[in-house]
């Protein structure tokens, strides 16, 4: 998400793996858009001439389930509320992405967990929360 980051990144790539952004339900929209949007833009302008591939990781939060409770894998046909700015613009960020030169693999992910076993979650919603109650 530091632009500057990418200035340390030279030669070609097979692919860029894109797992910076804003992961923040509580963040306002101006932050959402500037951690996942503006990252991505910054991203893409970087990544010309040094890869054809970008696979994003996305989320299923850009989406509702539909009537038989199952997610499409298929591009959007509407955004998400605006109100619900991690959802808006990680929508936009995958827009942004399908609409580059790029070929793109883009994973709606759900919640990961990971790490040693005395891993402290940075936040306690979803499945981290379940964790916290499973721990005692």
């Amino acid at each position: 998400t530091l632009p500057s980051s990418l200035k340390e990144l030279s030669g070609e790539f097979d692919a860029v793996i894109h797992l910076a952004g804003l992961y923040d339900f509580n963040a306002n929209y101006a932050e959402n858009y500037l951690g996942n949007v503006v990252a991505t833009q910054t991203l893409i302008d970087w990544a010309q001439g040094k890869t054809n591939r970008i696979l994003y990781a996305s989320t299923f939060a850009i989406h509702s389930p539909d009537q038989e409770g199952t997610l499409a894998e298929e591009r959007l046909a509407k955004l998400p509320s605006r109100e619900i700015g991690y959802s808006y613009t990680k929508a936009l960020a995958e827009e942004l992405l399908l609409g580059s030169a790029f070929e793109l693999d883009v994973f709606r992910l759900g919640s990961l967990v990971a790490g040693p076993s005395d891993f402290v979650p940075e936040k306690l919603d979803g499945p981290y929360a379940f964790m916290k109650v499973l721990s005692y």
